[in-house]
């Protein structure tokens, strides 16, 4: 079975025969945060990350993983891996119907759902094999999910900054879904390291029309922004508000 339903069987089984309760984290993957001061700090969690201001880049651990897999498959493989920030090592043909696929990923972009993605885009021909294939320098930045503007640790994690916004928006999306209640006021936000503030900004800009509700984007100190969804009574659904305090 692909790991996403073998952890729902198992769960079920004890909660059945047992009667036992678990509770289901998400994996955690040790970071190496370089400092300015020239000392090395390994993290497992975003709680532990330094001060953005003190470090000069992070490593995060890298796999080698090979493929193997019917031809047919090779091009929605391929993308897969390229999604998951893989780069190609190799590509050799076994026989004109199977073919080996080698990248180098990130750890933490196949300990989630690799297994299951690369099952389903198969219909479970395709095998995987890995080994660790040390750290390397990534765009990482630590993201925070905020809840009545108090960071709740449960949710922060620690993103490659391409993703961090789509990540960022899909879980306020979620959690304002999840606990809403129309009588009571409430907002969820996420912050995180932006990039570029024009960029970001011209990004949210493209995709506001999906949203419903107000957005307002705050610039908190000089390097992170601050995703705010507030809901409004009687407010235009159709404002977009961006105004920097730096």
């Amino acid at each position: 079975l692909p790991a996403l339903p073998r952890l729902r069987f198992v769960r079920e089984r004890l909660v059945r025969e047992s009667d036992l309760s678990q509770i289901a984290t998400a994996p955690s993957v040790s970071y190496i945060a370089r400092l300015e001061t020239g000392e090395s700090v390994e993290f497992h969690n975003p709680s532990e990350m330094p001060e953005v201001q003190k470090i000069e880049h992070i490593e995060e651990p890298m796999l080698r993983i090979s493929v193997l897999l019917p031809a047919e498959y090779t091009g929605t493989v391929m993308d897969l891996a390229q999604t998951r920030r893989g780069e190609m090592v190799r590509m050799e043909y076994l026989s004109p119907e199977r073919i080996e696929l080698v990248y180098r990923i990130p750890l933490a972009e196949v300990v989630t759902d690799f297994v299951d993605a690369l099952k389903s885009r198969t219909k479970g021909y395709a095998s995987l094999d890995y080994e660790p294939d040390g750290y390397a320098i990534g765009a990482l930045v630590r993201l925070d999910i905020l809840l009545n503007s108090e960071p709740v640790d449960a949710f922060s994690s620690v993103i490659h900054r391409d993703k961090a916004q789509n990540h960022g928006r899909a879980l306020t999306e979620k959690l304002r879904e999840l606990i809403r209640i129309p009588t009571v006021s409430h907002a969820e936000e996420a912050a995180t390291d932006p990039g570029p503030f024009e960029e970001f900004i011209a990004a949210l800009a493209d995709a506001f029309p999906l949203l419903h509700e107000q957005l307002t984007l705050h610039r908190i100190l000089d390097h992170s922004l601050l995703f705010h969804w507030k809901g409004s009574s009687g407010a235009d659904p159709g404002a977009l508000m961006a105004q920097s305090d730096g």
